[in-house]
């Protein structure tokens, strides 16, 4: 059985879920005086990191959950908890104060590689793609890891346009985006939970 070169369709997928817009706004939000070159340098980071994430998730497929005997509705619930809390921090945090502590040189891996990028959210439905695969050849496996890369490459993208882009809009109107942003990412974070609780119950009156 032959593959597409790339999977459409989960990069799709993978963008709808992973708003490269919102992800871009709260970078900005997260390191408001980030220069031009750092941004790329950060959306290189989150490209990379992200996608060798995924990868080994891959490679390994189910078997990585067998093995070290976790279900992959605990992963989404732990995504889901770990995202809302992560988003909830930088809710509660003062711009300005930001600004006059060493969040430029502050890791792009937290929150922006994992939770956000690669999250309990993303993980199950790349875990759904791996198992619709009727069989497991290096096609799927190059089909399936070449989408993730494109999807993050974007992602990645978007953080030197936002740095261009939105930091010429002023304060004000920057601060109602920052806080529809924050909001969104965390209503995801809560919806993540949701659609759990269903298997949750389940699961418990089983």
């Amino acid at each position: 059985m032959t593959f597409p070169l790339t999977n459409g369709t989960l990069i799709a997928s993978l963008l709808t879920l992973l708003n490269p817009i919102v992800i871009s706004l709260l970078y900005l939000n997260a390191k408001p005086r980030a220069t031009l070159q750092e941004s790329v340098r950060d959306g290189i980071t989150l490209c990379l990191g992200s996608t060798a994430i995924m990868l080994v998730i891959i490679i390994a497929g189910t078997s990585l959950l067998d093995a070290i005997g976790v279900k992959l509705l605990a992963i989404q619930i732990a995504g889901g908890i770990i995202l809302t809390l992560s988003v909830y921090g930088l809710m509660n945090n003062n711009p300005a104060e930001e600004i006059n502590e060493s969040q430029r040189n502050h890791s792009i891996i937290t929150p922006f590689v994992t939770p956000i990028c690669v999250g309990g959210a993303s993980i199950s439905l790349l875990f759904s793609f791996i198992g619709a695969i009727p069989q497991r050849s290096f096609g799927a496996m190059l089909s399936l890891s070449s989408a993730v890369f494109i999807c993050f490459a974007v992602i990645g993208a978007f953080l030197p346009i936002a740095v261009m882009s939105f930091q010429r809009i002023p304060g004000g109107m920057l601060e109602i985006i920052r806080s529809i942003s924050l909001f969104i990412v965390f209503a995801i974070g809560i919806t993540i939970l949701l659609d759990a609780l269903p298997d949750v119950v389940s699961l418990a009156s089983g």
